[in-house]
């Protein structure tokens, strides 16, 4: 079946959630924050140190800070809601609307730029540019799409080893896969191995074997052969719903002069990985914006 998911860039898509919260037979993509004040940096470090101290990961850190900062989740108004009910709701979203609300309220925040900080695989260079988060790119399932649009079931050559109640253990071959649901990287371990974060991951996506709905652990993955494991992985790249964590800007690095005496410029787009724990993700700024800001405060003094 042809995906229905569509690419857009952030500030295309506006504040709407890739998938959305399902309600009354709807997805509702609405969102909204309310103001990240100093006030809150002791909730921050609060938060912070509870998950430290739990053993919890990132994704359980940036599930408190959401909690704490969204008003309004799809259907939910959060202002009546305690703060583990909050967590709740979001921990049961998709991880692709996780991770755009999470680069929204950064954006509220601090602003949409963000530092490169490369090396120019044309020129050499070693630069520092401004990205920008508006226009990250993100997979998004239309609003006029059913749900079921964003599943793909996939036949596996070997199968996923699997305890059937009445049949016993056996290979299920036919997997139903889903957009993971963001308990499924909340609830790995702060110091998991790569083996679990991806077996969780990946868990969390399947949610049928041989037409049967299922809740697997990724312990139950750990006898999935390789070539299965390949097959899954692509399939839900293929139907990856949310932001691709990446910024991007030109190099821009001088390298000599044109005919005409101006500058020549490398025109080479540099890429860069976004890494979205809180920090850096919500403690750095370029140093460009910085310096203007320093020289602002300089020509009014």
């Amino acid at each position: 079946m042809e995906s229905k998911i569509v690419r857009s860039t952030l500030v295309e898509l506006g504040r709407n959630l890739p998938f959305g919260i399902e309600a009354g037979g709807k997805r509702d993509r609405s969102f909204s924050f309310k103001e990240w004040h100093y006030r809150d940096e002791t909730f921050v470090d609060e938060a912070r140190m509870r998950c430290a101290k739990a053993d919890l990961n990132d994704a359980r850190f940036a599930s408190e800070l959401l909690a704490h900062f969204v008003t309004k989740w799809g259907p939910f108004d959060f202002g009546p809601l305690t703060q583990e009910e909050r967590i709740v709701r979001l921990e049961a979203s998709k991880v692709g609307d996780i991770l755009t609300a999470w680069i929204w309220l950064r954006i509220d925040a601090l602003g949409p730029e963000m530092p490169i900080r490369v090396i120019c695989p044309a020129c050499g260079s070693g630069i520092e540019r401004v990205g920008d988060l508006h226009v990250v790119d993100v997979m998004y399932l239309p609003p006029d799409c059913s749900s079921k649009e964003a599943s793909i079931v996939v036949n596996l050559p070997n199968g996923v080893p699997w305890v059937h109640k009445q049949k016993g253990p056996f290979m299920a071959r036919k997997v139903l896969l889903e957009p993971a649901a963001w308990m499924g990287l909340a609830s790995i371990r702060g110091g998991a191995g790569i083996e679990e974060r991806i077996g969780a991951g990946l868990a969390a996506s399947i949610r049928a074997l041989d037409d049967e709905p299922v809740s697997l652990t990724g312990q139950a993955l750990a006898s999935l052969p390789k070539r299965d494991l390949m097959i899954l992985t692509h399939a839900l790249a293929e139907r990856a719903i949310g932001p691709i964590l990446e910024i991007h800007a030109e190099c821009g690095a001088v390298q000599g002069k044109n005919p005409d005496g101006s500058p020549k410029t490398c025109p080479q787009v540099v890429r860069q990985l976004l890494t979205w724990s809180h920090n850096p993700f919500f403690m750095e700024l370029p140093s460009s914006v910085i310096s203007q800001a320093f020289e602002t405060v300089a020509v009014n003094s």
